[in-house]
């Protein structure tokens, strides 16, 4: 910013010293304080929501430190109860990739199952993870619940909303038929959907068809 402000008022100088006369000087310099306040303004604001983001990545990261230090642990949901919550068929498509496994260190570890489908050139992949409630899922796999999106285009959308009062984020490109679907599910299990080639509505069809309910038993 500070860079641009003295280039702005190097040229500004050099025009106002060509062109002379006092009412032009005037009307240079009034255009430059208009200038130097919204630049002083943008860098407000810029530095504001900077400030806002890095508080609560700090929080969240004193959060984890505090619960490392505790020794503090969730036992984490089974990897291979998780696999049973994704179906053999979805949309259509047969699953062909089943997955899970459970990873981590001492104090922050990780539980999860994948599954793919394949109709053609549609596809599908499906992900539940379960951090045990530690800040450290919504920092990586799910930074999107520290934001607050609502954008839309000729082609789609994306905007972080809520679903059954969960945290959620939905991404759609009728174009290209990729759509995403992410909802962090009880602070503590995230469920992720990605498709390919997928029609409007797909996506949202496919996560009311997994029983999330059951995780609560896990």
């Amino acid at each position: 910013m500070k860079l641009f402000k003295l280039t702005f008022f190097s040229m500004l100088l050099i025009f106002s010293s060509c062109v002379g006369g006092g009412s032009q000087e005037a009307e240079a310099e009034e255009a430059a304080n208009e200038i130097e306040e919204s630049v002083e303004k943008l860098s407000e604001d810029i530095s504001g929501n900077l400030s806002g983001a890095l508080n609560k990545l700090q929080d969240a990261l004193k959060d984890v430190e505090g619960k490392l230090e505790e020794g503090e642990e969730v036992e984490l949901a089974n990897f291979r109860e998780l696999k049973e919550l994704l179906p053999k068929r979805l949309l259509g498509m047969d699953r062909y990739s089943h997955t899970g496994e459970k990873s981590g260190i001492s104090g922050f570890k990780i539980s999860q199952a994948s599954a793919k489908y394949r109709d053609g050139d549609k596809r599908l992949e499906i992900t539940i993870l379960d951090s045990g409630g530690m800040a450290l899922a919504s920092l990586g796999a799910a930074a999107w619940t520290m934001l607050d999106v609502d954008r839309e285009t000729d082609d789609g959308y994306e905007r972080t909303t809520k679903i059954d009062g969960f945290k959620a984020y939905e991404k759609f490109n009728a174009k290209t038929g990729d759509a995403e679907i992410s909802i962090f599910y009880k602070d503590r299990f995230l469920v992720s959907i990605n498709g390919d080639n997928l029609e409007k509505g797909d996506a949202e069809s496919v996560l009311d068809d997994l029983d999330l309910d059951e995780l609560d038993d896990m």
